[in-house]
């Protein structure tokens, strides 16, 4: 394994897992990926009439004028489309995946729980375009994993303290702002883990591959800081 930089602990990620779930073992939670309307960009008239179109087939969309691509940049106008077990039944109930296509002709596909869904997504779309006239030309490419996101537990809880003094060089711990320990790879690149003292374990990769890989990491390096 090769270490990289340290990250600052991502707040979002949570310790809610029960103690001894997914012992040994990362499952799998959500999956983002991204897609491109082939040849296509879009003034703000052109996606208020996309969504208003697929508001017609029957789809939950809206036009949001002040929608940030990127974070940090300047806020771009962005359809939202939300799906739901109505339109796909492999959706659980109570659930969605949300769609964003945005002026550049770049979207993005959130909230999956497998890597096929976003095909099954693009696939479900352009069936939908193709029932419209003014849109069934349009080209939706073949959807890409970006990210990975998966739990789990390591089998055993963990001296917090101890593990970041050991791994300081990629990892970063703020007790007082979050009670986990965020560790940055570089191999593989770009993964992210938080560990927490009960030994769950968050990780945000950017494939099934790399979140196994970064899990193994971090329970053999967390072996020798056992609490």
């Amino acid at each position: 394994m090769c270490v990289g930089d340290h990250r600052d602990g991502t707040g979002s990620l949570t310790s809610s897992l029960l103690e001894g779930d997914n012992v040994g073992s990362v499952r799998v939670s959500t999956v983002a990926a991204s897609f491109k309307v082939k040849s296509q960009k879009f003034s703000r008239d052109g996606l208020k009439s996309l969504s208003q179109s697929l508001q017609q087939l029957g789809l939950s969309s809206d036009y949001n004028p002040k929608f940030s691509e990127n974070a940090g940049l300047k806020p771009s106008p962005a359809m939202q489309i939300d799906i739901g077990n109505k339109n796909l039944p492999m959706i659980p109930s109570g659930t969605k995946i949300t769609v964003r296509l945005f002026q550049s002709g770049k979207g993005t596909i959130l909230d999956c729980r497998s890597e096929e869904e976003p095909r099954k997504v693009t696939d479900y779309l352009k069936g939908k375009l193709r029932k419209s006239e003014e849109y069934r030309e349009m080209v939706i490419t073949t959807p890409k994993i970006t990210s990975v996101n998966g739990q789990g537990n390591i089998g055993f809880r963990v001296d917090l303290a101890q593990f970041y003094k050991s791994y300081a060089v990629i990892s970063n711990y703020s007790p007082e702002i979050q009670d986990a320990v965020n560790s940055k790879w570089s191999d593989p690149d770009g993964a992210t883990t938080n560990l927490f003292t009960t030994g769950n374990v968050s990780v945000y990769a950017k494939s099934r591959e790399d979140l196994r890989t970064a899990f193994d990491d971090v329970r053999e390096l967390a072996s020798s800081c056992k609490a």
